[in-house]
């Protein structure tokens, strides 16, 4: 019988050898088409490691494909979805629905989820990468004009950000009985100084609220890019926050100190490789002696190329 998600946070966060650091990888898979393609892909790179999380990577526009934002190509590093936008015209946003998780690609998600959960050790977390309801917005018809319809019709904005909200939680409660809980990625981390304040201050406890509607759950988030007022995530209701040190301008040991939960990150991933496995091992060795080992999970900063030769994922796993 599997272990219970808290149960396993507690071991390996807080039961663990002293002298072993938490770690986990992930990258994209560009075989998210179909569920048997996307599972093998992500247990074949997990079962060559001992990482203690492992994150499902969906592409980056799947909690909103099915409203027609289409795949046009796999980019050569990161593997994310080049999409075209669903929407050109804002006015068609009234005719928006929430989705049904058990449809389509949600559907297809929804069956991934279970599939990998069922082929996973007992001591494993099992975490499910959403993208948040803003990031969804931005990706059905662009920054430009989302911000540009936020001043016209904040309402007709917020109407939106709502029903994807909505799909989101049904999201989540689809999957709940499979994985141990979920990565929530603000990829708009960047760009929220552009929003206005007004728009800011219900923002926040829009995430607040869907993050504390699941406490059984494990929560980690992701912050992509530079971060608009770092402190105010950190009194999000998470378990576990990741961000890039360099993008962000917020390093893991201030970010430690002002959150109370597992920081996460550390590892620069150079886009053009590593030359040699020693150098995986000397940045392992320098992010411990950095941060400490006491809550902080060893991750990359951002998502790895998927083409990584399996040297270097192997070297980090027992570096």
């Amino acid at each position: 019988m599997k272990m219970k998600a808290r149960a396993k946070f507690q071991r390996i966060f807080r039961d663990k050898d002293p002298k072993y650091l938490p770690r986990t990888l992930w990258k994209h898979h560009p075989t998210d088409e179909k569920t048997e393609d996307f599972v093998k892909a992500t247990l074949d790179f997990h079962s060559l490691h001992t990482f203690d999380i492992l994150k499902i990577t969906p592409n980056s526009s799947f909690c909103v494909q099915d409203y027609g934002c289409e795949i046009a190509s796999y980019g050569p590093l990161y593997g994310n979805v080049i999409y075209r936008a669903a929407f050109h015209d804002v006015g068609k946003w009234n005719e928006l629905q929430p989705l049904d998780p058990a449809q389509k690609t949600l559907g297809l998600h929804v069956e991934s989820a279970k599939a990998i959960s069922k082929k996973i050790g007992p001591a494993q977390l099992v975490l499910q990468t959403i993208f948040s309801p803003l990031a969804q917005a931005i990706n059905l018809i662009g920054l430009d004009a989302l911000l540009c319809q936020i001043e016209c019709s904040p309402s007709h904005v917020w109407k939106v950000i709502n029903i994807l909200a909505a799909t989101t939680k049904n999201f989540i409660q689809a999957i709940a009985s499979y994985v141990d809980g979920f990565c929530y990625a603000i990829q708009e981390s960047s760009h929220l100084a552009r929003f206005p304040p007004s728009f800011i201050d219900q923002y926040h406890p829009m995430n607040i609220e869907l993050l504390g509607s699941y406490p059984e759950l494990i929560k980690m988030m992701h912050l992509h890019g530079r971060i608009h007022e770092f402190s105010r995530f950190c009194q999000y209701p998470l378990d576990i926050l990741h961000w890039d040190e360099e993008a962000s301008g917020v390093s893991l040991p201030h970010g430690k100190t002002l959150f109370p939960g597992v920081v996460s990150g550390g590892i620069r991933w150079p886009e053009d490789g590593w030359k040699h496995s020693e150098e995986v091992v000397m940045a392992c060795q320098a992010a411990r002696k950095r941060i400490g080992a006491e809550r902080f999970l060893l991750a990359p900063a951002c998502v790895i190329p998927y083409k990584t030769p399996i040297e270097f994922t192997k070297t980090f796993a027992n570096a």
